[in-house]
């Protein structure tokens, strides 16, 4: 498995807020086209959320995340809507399960955002992606909805993730 590093992270981060708005416009309908349900999740997730500059960042952070894996695998294939939903479940159980061990902060609280980012971390696949968007989410978005929103991002993340591992030739240059 690849793990990206910090300046494949903000080479994409620059590359996608240098485009201008025609070539944006393509970007995300090349993310419609090849992953449509994430598309729709994000709609889905979009829908809880007021403010509409938070959906279009919310929308940036995931292509962002789909071109990094893309750029690795130009092949990747489109993630279904059970490895989301799976996931999805996954990492609402392991917010839960916090809560169960004593651990309970009133939902998307700065505590709560960062106890759940402290546990997430020290183990996740990619750190690197990781850290940067958990500092994205703290710096762009309104304290209420950052827990929904870093909770749907690393679903997207694992999703992308696993659809990579099992189309991804291994390498040691990979």
């Amino acid at each position: 498995m690849h793990k990206f590093t910090l300046d494949e992270i903000d080479s994409m981060a620059g590359l996608l807020s240098d485009l201008d708005q025609e070539t944006a416009d393509e970007t995300i309908q090349a993310f419609h086209v090849n992953q449509p349900f994430l598309l729709a999740y994000l709609i889905g997730v979009g829908e809880t959320l007021d403010d509409t500059d938070d959906i279009d960042s919310l929308i940036l952070l995931c292509i962002m995340s789909w071109m990094l894996y893309k750029s690795k695998n130009p092949e990747l294939p489109s993630v279904s809507d059970i490895s989301v939903l799976e996931n999805e479940e996954r990492i609402l159980a392991e917010i839960d399960s916090m809560d169960e061990l004593g651990h309970e902060i009133e939902p998307d609280t700065p505590q709560k955002i960062k106890q759940v980012t402290d546990k997430w971390k020290k183990d996740y696949h990619q750190p690197h992606l990781f850290n940067y968007i958990a500092d994205e989410v703290t710096s762009l978005f309104d304290a209420e909805d950052r827990g929904t929103i870093l909770a749907t991002l690393i679903i997207i993340m694992d999703a992308l993730q696993e659809v990579s591992d099992k189309t991804t030739p291994t390498s040691p240059t990979n």
